[in-house]
């Protein structure tokens, strides 16, 4: 097995598994793994996760690779609140919510955080294909919300939400309030329905 058809299969995506690997070529010798990052065509992730080095650490790859790692998952919280503009600092930590345990990673591209979420909870995510062969999974503006607020109970009150620094003008313009009032209805929690609603009191339609 050489590594120019390795490439050639999988270098689209950026990211490989061994797994992966002995899928498309039942062959495959993991010893090659070893000599291929010895070479530099390949860095190791994490657990058995390898990144093509020509393939540059931007935000989709980082995106792709919080998907692949550890699954399930979905990108939410901190992550998704600055995708959907509602934060105004970049995020230096991937975040995402998984049905599985509490999890992090530090790796040679990054930290990936991932925050345990009951499996009934796991949905309101959106499939975003920012480049080419790379579905990402992302919570969609109002999931991400109750993400937030569910996983964070220390937020109580007004002044503990204007605290976040959220951008209240795009969170208005962007909410989908009937969608959110379906989501809470799944959630069916008391308490989170009231943090959404000190939440949304920071609204300028609410001032």
């Amino acid at each position: 097995m050489n590594y120019l058809a390795v490439r050639s299969h999988f270098a689209a995506q950026g990211l490989v598994s061994s797994y992966e690997l002995r899928q498309a070529f039942p062959d495959f010798d993991k010893r090659r793994l070893v000599e291929w990052q010895a070479r530099g065509y390949l860095q190791r992730i994490v657990n058995r996760w390898y990144r093509f080095t020509e393939t540059p650490v931007d935000e989709p790859l980082l995106w792709f690779t919080a998907n692949r790692i550890y699954q399930p998952a979905y990108l939410s919280l901190e992550t998704a609140l600055s995708y959907h503009g509602l934060i105004p600092e970049g995020v230096y930590t991937l975040t995402s919510v998984s049905p599985r345990k509490t999890q992090e990673y530090h790796t040679p591209i990054g930290t990936f955080r991932y925050q345990h979420l009951l499996p009934r909870l796991y949905f309101g995510y959106e499939v975003l294909r920012p480049v080419g062969n790379r579905p990402v999974l992302m919570a969609d503006l109002e999931k991400t919300l109750l993400d937030y607020c569910y996983l964070h109970p220390e937020l109580r009150t007004a002044d503990d939400f204007a605290g976040l620094r959220l951008n209240t003008d795009v969170l208005q313009a962007k909410l989908n309030p009937a969608r959110l009032a379906d989501y809470q209805t799944l959630f069916a929690h008391q308490r989170l329905n009231q943090r959404i609603q000190t939440l949304l009191s920071l609204l300028p339609a609410h001032a």
